[in-house]
């Protein structure tokens, strides 16, 4: 195996792992009220922590599945198996992160915020630092995959 596929599965492997630790949090979370609207005279409680919990078991479930095609087939250089991370990461991992950032910052003193303070900026800040290791990790290893080999 080429040095530039263990840099890539590195990588890969940083940014699964970071997914799956960041992930385990979100099952245990308690009772989380978004807002509470006033609907025709009464109050309405909105309640998100099952939409919490629930992306915490997509996060573990789509870690689980990268790092298994990671170590198993990727390893091997099975072909299925780059296509299998890149509809991954693709599909799944880089748009829910993606949705994340979409919240409208102030300016572009957030990158000091997400570095210095801890909450939403440090969020955005770690899920593009991860997904931006999960897209080199993919690029630097396709050239392994899609060159010709000698027979």
């Amino acid at each position: 195996m080429s040095t530039r596929l263990y840099v890539s599965m590195a990588l890969l492997c940083i940014a699964l792992l970071a997914l799956l630790f960041y992930s385990v949090p979100m099952l245990t979370v308690g009772p989380l009220i978004d807002r509470i609207e006033v609907e025709g005279g009464r109050f309405v409680r909105m309640r998100y922590d099952h939409l919490v919990q629930a992306s915490g078991y997509a996060g573990i479930t789509f870690a689980a599945m990268g790092l298994l095609i990671l170590f198993i087939p990727f390893r091997k250089r099975e072909l299925w198996a780059w296509f299998a991370l890149a509809i991954l990461v693709f599909m799944y991992i880089f748009p829910t992160s993606a949705i994340r950032l979409l919240v409208p910052f102030p300016g572009w003193h957030i990158f000091y915020q997400g570095v210095f303070e801890p909450g939403l900026p440090r969020n955005a800040l770690l899920t593009l630092l991860f997904d931006t290791l999960m897209l080199i990790g993919l690029a630097l290893s396709a050239p392994d995959f899609f060159r010709k080999r000698a027979s």
